[in-house]
């Protein structure tokens, strides 16, 4: 469950880096609105309390691939999650671009499956960002698993964006 939450943070968080943002228009740029749709990787590397993902907060970090706008985008994310009851989590993301970064928020739910793997769902916002994504908005939807014994989720995102 860990990694479901872990992994919803980080397409948020793709969503929103790899996204466009609507600053532009109010800073003199063309706006843009695009379609997300990436592909992310994630693994946990700090418990911050109680026993992640059944109870307590922890922090992921991952990598992002797919396509905005029709064009590659890539970077990498740092989510911090929270699991307020077993199943459920809710998540604060950045994720990092060579022009900005994007922030974005999501929750979501996550299960055990009967081999041992996890699947989890969600939804999120995109909720601002830095550089080019300064005034970023959007939304995404995210599904994903990690394999039973695994230290690693995959998830996909999808979703629109303005910048």
């Amino acid at each position: 469950m860990r990694k479901v939450v872990l992994g919803a943070v980080a397409a948020a968080l793709t969503l929103a880096v790899v996204g466009p943002t609507l600053a532009g228009a109010a800073h003199g740029r063309k706006v843009h609105k695009c379609k997300v749709n990436v592909t992310g990787r994630f693994a946990q590397v700090k418990v911050k309390s109680g026993a992640p993902p059944a109870s307590g907060a922890d922090t992921d970090v991952g990598s992002i691939d797919g396509k905005l706008c029709g064009k590659r985008l890539y970077g990498a994310t740092r989510n911090e999650n929270k699991y307020p009851t077993p199943g459920s989590f809710s998540s604060k993301a950045t994720a990092f671009g060579p022009k900005g970064e994007i922030k974005a928020r999501f929750k979501g739910t996550g299960k055990v499956n009967p081999d041992g793997s996890i699947s989890f769902t969600g939804s999120g916002k995109v909720t601002g960002g830095t550089g080019i994504y300064k005034h970023a908005t959007g939304s995404f939807s995210f599904s994903g698993t990690e394999a039973a014994g695994s230290t690693v989720a995959a998830q996909h995102i999808k979703g629109k964006i303005k910048y």
